[in-house]
């Protein structure tokens, strides 16, 4: 069946101005397979594209060669999601580092992360999401090192090495208003009375933290509207 003279060919496609071409861009949903079409059409439109990208998500096939080929080709990457990922190690942070633009990373189970990758990011100037949630190898030096900036909003360290003194480090961001811990078992009422100065903080995890209900109930006081979750273990609730 023939096409008509309503449909736009292939060459009327590849000139159309870039503003226009950016805007049907941006209506996709950018998954691996649109990506892959987009690219192929021809060098402007991989320009473009690339240029126009503003997330990415690899999750588990994170290596750190794919990282630093697309965070080399896509420089104003606002979101980066590298979780699940068993081989990023702190040589793909490093190309993660020069994207200034970066807003919101995650990280989570990255096992082999380290504090080191985590201060190759800490310059990121609009940084203000970060999950690092099962990084075992991150610890109260990373956490002081993210906190620098003092940009962040979102700090997501969970089941990391984390203990009062890694709260400590949190607290000294004064926009923070989330925190998780969960699963922080050296994190105890002394690193709570650090937070107490956070009065923006609304969320807080302290489950399987070793935490009192006094002293989570002095922070309530502290921050009103603070909503903490913490499911007590069995022996806490006998």
């Amino acid at each position: 069946m023939s096409r008509g003279t309503g449909w736009a060919q292939p060459a009327e496609w590849a000139e159309l101005p870039e503003g226009p071409l950016l805007t049907v861009l941006d209506q996709l949903e950018w998954g691996r397979r649109e990506s892959a079409a987009v690219r192929r059409m021809c060098s402007r439109w991989r320009r473009i594209h690339d240029g126009g990208r503003r997330t990415l998500s690899l999750s588990v096939r994170a290596t750190d060669d794919a990282v630093v080929a697309l965070c080399a080709r896509m420089t104003a990457l606002t979101e980066v999601n590298l979780s699940h990922s068993k081989s990023l190690t702190d040589e793909g942070l490093r190309a993660v580092a020069e994207l200034k633009s970066l807003t919101v990373l995650d990280i989570g189970q990255c096992s082999l992360v380290t504090d080191e990758g985590l201060k190759l990011v800490a310059g990121l100037p609009l940084l203000t999401e970060l999950i690092l949630f099962e990084c075992h190898l991150v610890t109260d030096q990373g956490v002081r090192a993210v906190a620098e900036p003092k940009s962040l909003t979102c700090l997501n360290i969970g089941r990391c090495d984390v203990t009062d003194e890694g709260v400590r480090a949190a607290a000294e961001l004064p926009s923070l208003s989330e925190l998780n811990l969960y699963g922080c078992s050296n994190v105890t009422d002394a690193g709570l009375r650090h937070l107490h100065a956070l009065k923006e903080l609304s969320f807080l995890s302290l489950t399987y933290c070793d935490t009192s209900k006094a002293a989570e109930e002095e922070l309530r006081r502290q921050i009103p509207g603070l909503y903490i979750e913490h499911f007590r273990v069995a022996r806490e609730l006998r």
